[in-house]
């Protein structure tokens, strides 16, 4: 091991570090700053590999696809709660838009306002705007945030559900319903 405050005695440099004490860094804080540095670049390094596999895992899909994939898992995102509700939450979605269905996806609404609210007016449903997916039909132009991973890998590989409704039940999950009357009777409950 190097002796680093023998080094530092038998040269000049601390005479130096005394005639600039408060101007210059203690070795030891330098010696701690650099273990931290050092400490920091495993981890990026550590989050960059495990970004790859994670990537490596994703099934690859066309340009067009991966733009509306994105969109979708925006979508997914700000709507979830729950991580094991999202390929449910991506599969309806999923199901609408094949279907030529409007999306009405509230947190479209939302971004299209400008800032998230919890509980959106009738007023705000009718809000115009190419993000509205109440008032226009498809996919927004764009993403309506940065999805996570697993919004994206949720609509990647959504849930095998026929459903096309969903509505919260306000303990933090959706119910999910196949049929527009049923959607109505749990809306009312």
């Amino acid at each position: 091991m190097i002796d680093i405050k023998r080094l530092l005695e038998e040269s000049d440099l601390v005479a130096q570090n005394n005639k600039n004490r408060g101007k210059e860094i203690d070795v030891h804080v330098a010696i701690r700053l650099h273990d931290q540095r050092i400490a920091r670049l495993e981890e990026i390094q550590s989050l960059r590999t495990r970004g790859n596999e994670i990537a490596a895992k994703i099934p690859s899909v066309t340009s067009q696809d991966e733009r509306k994939a994105l969109i979708i898992a925006s979508i997914v995102e700000r709507e979830a709660v729950d991580d094991s509700e999202r390929p449910l939450i991506a599969a309806v979605y999923i199901n609408r838009y094949r279907k030529g269905m409007p999306l009405e996806a509230d947190p479209t609404t939302q971004y299209a306002l400008g800032y998230w609210k919890k509980a959106l007016t009738y007023k705000d449903l009718k809000f115009k705007s190419p993000y509205n997916t109440y008032v226009v039909g498809g996919l927004p132009p764009g993403p309506i945030c940065n999805p996570g991973y697993s919004s994206i890998a949720a609509t990647l590989a959504p849930a095998n559900l026929d459903a096309l409704y969903f509505v919260a039940d306000r303990k933090g999950k959706h119910i999910f319903n196949s049929n527009f009357e049923d959607h109505e009777k749990t809306k009312r409950r």
